[in-house]
């Protein structure tokens, strides 16, 4: 299909929409939520060339003070498609930042329980004085809903991540949790999360429920200068794998869990000289395989990479349970280190939501553009 323009970066009172999250709902209604800068309010209270600052992202990766500051008063716009895409509803807030009070909502991300149907939106609330960074206040929190995103309940689960423990702040990146399928921990939800200590230094950590989202808890945290996680359960259920994208020399570490996610190994890793990002998640392409299946190895990541001396977007692919990947489809679109991919399986293509030059972006890729089109056309002739 045509790429399909969700919003434009400038609708309404917004300047710019960016860092899109997209989820397919247990109805296979697609629904996108995406950050939306005001106008002419942004990182201490200036716009750049008619675009905003990356204010969660600093040039300068290796500050450790990479936190959610100084940072814009973001609104959280959302859009659902019951058309697989072709057409999206009139966007709608989800939640409404306040530049008065430089209240801001960043970053979304989505969990699907396949079990209940239950759809979970991840983000983080800041607040600050206007002008004055080191007032500011972050808090966790995730958004519900029972209902294809019609209706949402909103709570803090800051003091639930944190758990009594000398920790700043707690966040998920952008991209998506998972659901796992396999084992004694089968149905726990998760998600790869990021907590911030004292000195600044950011680590990874696994964010679970097993009580279909009425509380959370997190492991114990791990890696150092993290700039992005997350999480995946091996096909035979026997470990949950957290990927850590660090700043150091674009250093990608894997760390293993043998009790569900509660406890990690010492991380281990490999200096990537061509990853420059990390920006989806890792993700199962075709979920709820029977475990050891050549179906059930196959797991995907969109990234950024040195290629054909720039950086351009690319799909990440493996075919053996995440032992390693391989770059599978370059994208021919700029993303602007903002995309998010989502498998649709009985349909045999990814939905891509992604921040384009003109606004968020929607297309489709087909897995037959992938060496995986046998395994895509045996699963499509299951369903």
């Amino acid at each position: 299909m045509q790429r399909v323009e969700v919003v434009p970066h400038k609708y309404g009172e917004f300047q710019q929409a960016r860092f899109p999250a997209i989820a397919r709902t247990a109805s296979r209604i697609l629904l996108m939520v995406w950050e939306s800068l005001p106008e002419g309010v942004c990182e201490e209270g200036m716009i750049t060339n008619g675009r905003p600052p990356r204010s969660l992202e600093r040039e300068n990766s290796s500050d450790r003070e990479k936190t959610f500051t100084p940072y814009c008063p973001s609104s959280l716009l959302m859009s659902r498609s019951f058309d697989n895409g072709e057409t999206w509803e009139e966007p709608r807030p989800l939640m409404a930042g306040n530049p008065e009070t430089h209240l801001g909502f960043h970053e979304p991300s989505f969990l699907l329980d396949r079990v209940t149907g239950r759809l979970f939106c991840f983000y983080t609330r800041t607040e600050a004085e206007p002008g004055r960074a080191d007032t500011s206040r972050a808090a966790f929190f995730v958004a519900r809903t029972d209902d294809n995103g019609e209706t949402w309940k909103h709570e803090d689960i800051t003091s639930m991540i944190i758990g009594g423990r000398d920790l700043k702040m707690a966040f998920v990146p952008r991209g998506r949790g998972t659901q796992l399928t396999a084992g004694k921990w089968a149905q726990r939800l998760c998600h790869g999360g990021v907590v911030v200590e004292p000195d600044g230094n950011r680590r990874a950590v696994f964010i679970g429920s097993d009580d279909q989202g009425v509380t959370w808890w997190s492991s114990q945290p791990v890696g150092s200068d993290v700039d992005y996680c997350s999480v995946v359960q091996n096909s035979d259920g026997t470990e949950v794998i957290l990927m850590i994208k660090t700043c150091r020399e674009a250093t990608r570490v894997w760390a293993k869990s043998g009790d569900g996610g509660r406890t990690f190994s010492e991380p281990t890793g490999d200096i990537d000289s061509k990853l420059v990002n990390v920006l989806s998640p890792l993700e199962h392409v075709f979920y709820g395989a029977v475990p050891g299946s050549p179906h059930a190895e196959v797991i995907t990541y969109v990234g950024e990479r040195r290629h054909c001396s720039g950086e351009c977007t690319v799909l990440m692919l493996s075919t053996n349970d995440a032992e390693s990947f391989a770059p599978a489809v370059w994208f021919d679109a700029k993303t602007y280190g903002a995309v998010d991919v989502v498998s649709m399986p009985d349909l045999g293509q990814f939905a891509i939501a992604y921040e384009g030059p003109q606004g968020i972006m929607y297309e489709t890729l087909p897995f037959s553009k992938l060496p995986i089109a046998s395994l895509a056309k045996e699963w499509v002739g299951q369903a």
